[in-house]
């Protein structure tokens, strides 16, 4: 298992214990469903990325990329609250940053070798 895998487990299951957080300290409802479903999302798309990664990754990217979606502009109304929105867009953002440098840095060796072997051909 690769650090990224590592990092969006734990990414995965932290969304769904702070959704669990703002039920318990707010009531909010939805924050235990969005979180929930956020968190399950992920560890569904890291496992299968094991298999397919193309997929898996793309799924866990496109959650991280609806957690910052909705956490900043929550954070830009009030900037003093740090919890839940400053926490969710950094751990998004870490997420989202570490899959698109995975992303970019395959495509970069699939097309170095490619260009390889038409030169050598």
């Amino acid at each position: 298992m690769n650090y990224l895998n590592i990092y969006l487990y734990a990414y995965g299951i932290i969304n769904i214990i702070m959704g669990i957080l703002g039920y318990v300290n707010k009531g909010s409802v939805q924050s235990i469903i969005a979180g929930s479903i956020s968190g399950i999302l992920v560890l569904i798309g890291t496992f299968i990325s094991q298999r397919n990664p193309t997929i898996g990754y793309g799924l866990a990217a496109f959650v991280a990329l609806a957690m910052l979606g909705r956490f900043i502009p929550a954070y830009m109304k009030d900037t003093s609250k740090v919890y839940p929105a400053l926490v969710v867009i950094l751990l998004s953002g870490i997420a989202f940053g570490a899959l698109a440098w995975k992303h970019f840095s395959s495509c970069e060796c699939k097309a170095s070798s490619e260009t390889k072997e038409t030169v050598e051909n």
